[in-house]
């Protein structure tokens, strides 16, 4: 389900499940400007999955339980 443009907002708040087109001025997540979070939330467990709008960037992501989610940290994939 599409949730909308995020911007000036954190990572952190973005827990319910779908995907959003990020814009600017994010803080708490991947270093990458703009893009698409795909978030899956399964009431206890929350995984989020961005992928920038650039050419041959990295894909970023983190998981973590609902009571620690803040506190996970971002990890690269690389498809080279």
């Amino acid at each position: 389900m599409y949730k909308g443009i995020v911007e000036n907002r954190s990572y952190n708040d973005m827990i319910e499940a779908g995907f959003y087109k990020i814009q600017d001025n994010m803080i708490d997540g991947p270093n990458t400007y703009w893009g698409t979070l795909v978030v899956f939330n399964d009431s206890a467990h929350i995984t989020q999955v961005f992928y920038p709008n650039i050419d041959s960037a990295e894909i970023s992501t983190r998981k973590g339980s609902i009571n620690n989610f803040a506190k996970s940290a971002w990890r690269s994939i690389s498809f080279t």
